[in-house]
């Protein structure tokens, strides 16, 4: 039987049907039917709107009091793969009850006739938990109740074991045991009393304080303790969303045997059974963020109370979302490769004031560039990055791991039309905004605003350090559509803000800027009801690639990105850096200049030195003659004097030194260039001989020429006068035999005419005329050796004009 709260109704339950009665008039208003099978239980909820009924058959109705509508339909079978029991089987008992809602309405709780609870969430109509208690393992959770105001819940079984649970955080409180079992029991309004009904004597009712159960130390046990419960949490199956009405569900299990810290379940990686990312999923839904600092509970069988031990944080989890390789070679290789030249003047564009974690960005940004070109060209990388590098700074391999698999898989289609912001994927947050939010959409064109600015810093200049780590719990937990969905739930959420700016400057402050009039998690519940309501033709998931972890073994290329035009801005950079390390080196001479300087300084302390030196000695000259003033006056004036001077003949030495080498390097200077005219002048003197010789040569050259044509042209003429010759003898010999001369006499004219003729011969081929050189020829008379003066002038004649010789007297002819 149950009771409204405040109205004239209740509601009696039997194992074939349920009743609504009205008390005033004792009429039967309505019969509860929902199912084929029996009815177990039917309870009004605490605040009396809604009618509670469990069925036989494993299904839980929730109908409206005032219209009778069904507003909730819940199936057991769709969470339990354990059979169902009978309705003929299953049996509570008299004032026992195998569901139980809390006072608030917020929680209800269905044992199910087995050693599994599950809770449900009634306000957001979700499963919770899914319990499963070992102690229970081979009995019946025959009655459930709250204890009071509070979530703790009270398990009773079949073999009359009572335990004591918080049925929203899914933990266990306490165990209550003795030598007696219990066969029921009721709890107080307050529930700080339980009165209980044994097994073996129905007869008597046992009163049992619980009130420590709801004080701060939630791990009492309580009543005549034997030995206190050894128990833990932890995931077994994965939760499923089964649609609005089932909601998320988490699997729990009051487990000692199989108890394990989280560094335990991080390492067995995906392949074990008992961390799941649907349960992580599940978890994150309902408490929002993963804990800074895990925490573990531990019972020991003697110990009066539990130990808390904190075992680890959330970057263990993200490293078992992520499936990091653990490729420490392949980091290793990279770090090996020093400080990328696109990262050295990092330290002057961001003075961090940490420098552990200078150093750090330092590293992941140059591990970054080596891996793939692109990372030494974006500006925007530094804050892309500094929040992993400030939550990883004790393990920057896990780090630089996450930065990479976050790059690849959350940073799709980032880079495709660099260095434009990419199209492709605000095209798909404009989608998602037409259909949600067409009108702001419209704003946005007319405004030409993106979300480009929010999305390429991670959200980090929106949100504070926990609201970025909780947002990067839920982007690690959905996947990279998430990203997506919460933009348009951020500007969604701003909506009222965003509609009234048209400027762009102030678009932009107001995306760079935190804004905290709206809370993050309620974004990301928008962004939650976004995901549900969008259609799978206008989800981001049609369009991104699913998570992909980085492989073991090496880091994959990433080359998606053109390439022409980072290959183009790489070649710009090195041409930069070339042209700062020219200026590094002028830069360094000046350095030298002002290093010369400061030697010039030291001389000049150098001769202070000097002269305390002497001051030191003159203090010396004091202690030995302090009998003697005035000798120390007139000393110590002289010193003066002499100090003075020898000063002013340094500066004097100085100076001169100075003038010296100006006019020795004048000097120098005139005599060089004298030299260099002297070079000059020669060297135009030569050349104008090397011309002039050049002329004369050509002269000589043609004059030979001339010569020679003349000495063929007498080479010819003697020829035709030796033909002369030789026909006047004959013609003289003729005539002599005519007139009677002597042939002696004939003879020894014509040997002296060939004797003649061979000295001719002998002095013309020493002159040089078969060698091309012209001489003067006279020519001598065949009868007499010496030729007389004008038969000479005639041959020499005959030679210049090149004429033939028409006629040669002899003498003695």
């Amino acid at each position: 039987m149950s009771v409204h709260p405040t109205r004239p109704l209740a509601i009696s339950t039997s194992r074939t049907e349920g009743i609504l009665w009205d008390t005033e008039l004792w009429e039967r208003k309505r019969l509860l039917v929902g199912a084929q099978s029996g009815v177990r239980q039917a309870v009004f909820s605490a605040d009396g709107s809604t009618i509670i009924s469990a069925f036989a058959d494993g299904s839980i109705l929730l109908w409206n009091v005032d219209t009778f509508n069904l507003n909730w339909k819940i199936s057991l079978e769709r969470f339990s793969g354990d059979p169902l029991i009978p309705c003929g089987e299953h049996d509570t008992g008299f004032g026992r009850s195998s569901m139980a809602a809390s006072r608030n309405g917020e929680v209800l709780v269905e044992a199910g006739g087995s050693s599994t609870v599950f809770v449900w969430n009634l306000a957001e109509k979700r499963l919770m938990h899914e319990i499963l208690v070992p102690t229970f393992e081979s009995k019946r959770i025959v009655q459930v109740d709250f204890l009071g105001d509070s979530n703790i819940v009270a398990l009773l079984s079949d073999a009359g074991d009572l335990l004591f649970i918080d049925a929203a955080e899914a933990r266990f409180v306490g165990k209550l045991e003795g030598k007696r079992k219990f066969m029921s029991f009721a709890a107080s309004p307050n529930g700080r009393l339980l009165s209980t009904v044994f097994l073996d004597s129905t007869s008597t009712i046992g009163l049992v304080r619980v009130e420590k159960l709801l004080e701060p130390q939630k791990c009492e046990v309580v009543g005549d303790i034997a030995e206190q419960e050894e128990a833990s949490f932890e995931m077994l199956n994965e939760s499923k969303q089964s649609g609005a009405d089932e909601g998320l569900r988490t699997t729990v299990a009051v487990s000692p045997d199989q108890a394990k810290t989280l560094y335990e379940l991080v390492d067995l990686g995906p392949e074990t059974k008992t961390l799941s990312r649907s349960k992580l999923k599940t978890f994150l839904y309902y408490y929002g963020s993963y804990p800074e600092t895990y925490r573990s509970v531990v019972f020991h069988a003697y110990a009066r109370a539990p130990i808390l031990k904190e075992a680890g944080s959330r970057t263990l989890i993200w490293r078992f979302l992520l499936h990091l390789p653990e490729n420490r070679d392949s980091y290793e290789s990279l770090l090996e490769q020093g400080v990328h030249p696109s990262v050295k003047d990092f330290r002057k564009r961001f003075p961090l004031k940490s420098g552990r974690s200078l150093k750090s960005m330092e590293r992941v940004l140059s591990a970054l560039a080596y891996w793939s070109p692109i990372f030494e060209n974006l500006d925007y990388l530094p804050s892309l990055v500094f929040p992993f590098v400030k939550i990883f700074l004790r393990d920057m391999f896990v780090g630089f791991e996450v930065v990479m698999t976050v790059l690849v898989n959350w940073c799709q289609k980032w880079w495709e039309y660099y260095p434009n912001p990419p199209i492709e994927c605000l095209n798909v947050i404009e989608d998602l905004l037409a259909f949600h939010d067409g009108a702001l959409l419209e704003h946005f064109v007319q405004c030409g605003i993106y979300a480009w600015t929010l999305m390429q810093s991670f959200f980090a200049q929106i949100l504070s350090g926990s609201e970025w780590s909780m947002l990067w719990d839920h982007f690690l937990t959905n996947g990279p559509d998430f990203l997506y969905y919460f933009v348009v739930a951020f500007l969604k959420s701003h909506r009222t803000a965003l509609m009234g700016v048209k400027n762009a400057k102030d678009f932009d402050f107001f995306f760079t800027r935190p804004n905290p009039t709206i809370s993050a998690l309620h974004i990301i519940r928008s962004a939650y009801a976004l995901q549900r309501r969008t259609p799978r033709t206008v989800s981001p998931s049609s369009f991104l690639e699913p998570f992909l972890p980085i492989p073991q073994g090496e880091y994959p290329f990433f080359n998606a990105y053109p390439e022409f035009i980072i290959d183009y801005q790489c070649r710009m950079k090195e041409k930069i850096r070339e042209e700062e390390a020219e200026l590094g080196r002028r830069r360094k001479m000046a350095d030298e200049i002002t290093q010369l300087t400061e030697e010039l300084r030291r001389d000049k302390r150098a001769w202070e030195s000097a002269d305390w030196k002497m001051n030191e000695m003159v203090e010396r000259w004091w202690d030995q003659m302090m009998g003697d003033e005035a000798s120390h006056r007139e000393r110590q004036a002289r010193l003066d004097a002499m100090d003075k001077e020898q000063r002013a003949k340094a500066m004097h030495n100085i100076a001169e030194a100075r003038r010296s080498f100006i006019t020795h390097h004048l000097d120098t200077t005139q005599r060089h260039l004298a030299n260099l005219a002297k070079a000059m002048g020669n060297n135009r003197g030569a050349l104008d001989s090397a011309v002039e010789n050049g002329i004369n040569s050509a002269r000589f050259t043609d004059v030979e020429d001339e010569w020679v044509k003349r000495g063929q042209e007498m080479m010819r003429v003697r020829e035709v006068v030796k033909d002369v010759d030789r026909m006047r003898l004959e013609r003289l010999v003729r005539n002599a035999r005519e007139v009677g001369i002597r042939e002696t006499d004939v003879d020894d004219i014509l040997l002296r005419r060939k004797r003649l003729n061979e000295f001719h011969s002998v002095s013309d081929g020493g002159s040089g005329l078969a060698k091309g050189k012209s001489r003067a020829w006279t020519p001598v008379s065949p009868l007499s050796s010496p030729v007389k003066e004008p038969e000479r002038e005639a041959s020499s004649r005959i030679s210049r004009e090149g004429s033939p010789v028409k006629s040669v007297t002899f003498e003695g002819v």
